[in-house]
């Protein structure tokens, strides 16, 4: 126990009663700590045992009732709406036109062209798009130099960028797991080992933190005020602090900065 060693008879100055009484405050502390991690773990298994028994758990909210909410409609009579429109879809890319044709063998003699009718059509094609480079070579017999051509933009290494973005797009929005995205690629037609693939996701995006920073500065500074929340990281690392910074009909920023309690 963290008190066995606390004689109370001993206690014959105030600077010994001062020690005393901040010994008794965390431990007291740590009680009501370990009280409500035992309490919030005890709700789950009994959630879970309800969910077994395929009965409701414990409503959310304030001493197990459900939260309040508020079902008048004063304000929405009060205020004068117009005439609700169903919002339109978002314009939808064209990457390619095909054009049907109509055999002539089955129009009648009278028949005239009237035009073309546009259908929209959305699909997604995975394959490879692997490209040989032929890079001019030229030498300098003076200089003792050799030129070679360079790649295009984007191009970097044995791997394009096209499977690279797909990677992490796989990985940071689809949460899918390395192993089922090497099978993935690999049916695409893409050789890649397991190691490099791990490379490919932690080394490639590197060079993402500086774009990202001079995104969120030029989100910050196209509105007249901001609000900055930061979260503690509770691991007493020295890592700087995640931040959110999230302003009222405006862009949202996230990121890593120092502490709010630095000076």
């Amino acid at each position: 126990m963290i008190l066995d060693d606390l004689q109370l008879d001993q206690i014959n100055h105030p600077a010994r009663a001062r020690e005393v009484i901040q010994r008794l405050l965390n431990f007291i502390e740590t009680l009501s700590a370990e009280q409500d991690r035992l309490k919030a773990e005890h709700q789950q298994l009994r959630d879970e045992i309800n969910r077994l028994k395929s009965t409701p758990g414990r409503p959310k909210g304030p001493l197990g009732r459900p939260p309040k909410q508020d079902i008048s409609s004063e304000a929405e009579r009060r205020v004068p709406r117009g005439p609700i429109k169903e919002p339109k879809n978002d314009p939808i890319q064209i990457d390619r036109e095909a054009r049907c044709t109509v055999d002539r063998a089955i129009l009648p003699p009278d028949a005239e062209y009237k035009g073309v009718v546009a259908v929209v059509v959305q699909d997604l094609v995975l394959r490879t798009d692997n490209v040989r480079f032929l890079k001019e070579k030229w030498y300098s017999p003076r200089t003792g130099r050799t030129f070679l051509g360079e790649l295009s933009p984007g191009y970097d290494g044995q791997f394009g960028p096209g499977l690279k973005s797909f990677t992490w797009l796989a990985t940071n929005v689809g949460l899918m797991s390395q192993p089922k995205l090497l099978d993935v690629v690999r049916v695409a037609g893409v050789k890649i080992s397991s190691g490099r693939l791990g490379q490919l996701l932690i080394h490639h995006h590197l060079g993402l933190a500086a774009e990202a920073r001079a995104v969120a500065e030029a989100a910050l500074s196209a509105i007249p005020w901001r609000q900055l929340d930061y979260t503690a990281e509770g691991d007493g690392s020295a890592l700087p602090h995640p931040y959110h910074a999230a302003c009222d009909h405006g862009p949202y920023a996230a990121g890593r900065g120092p502490s709010r309690h630095a000076r």
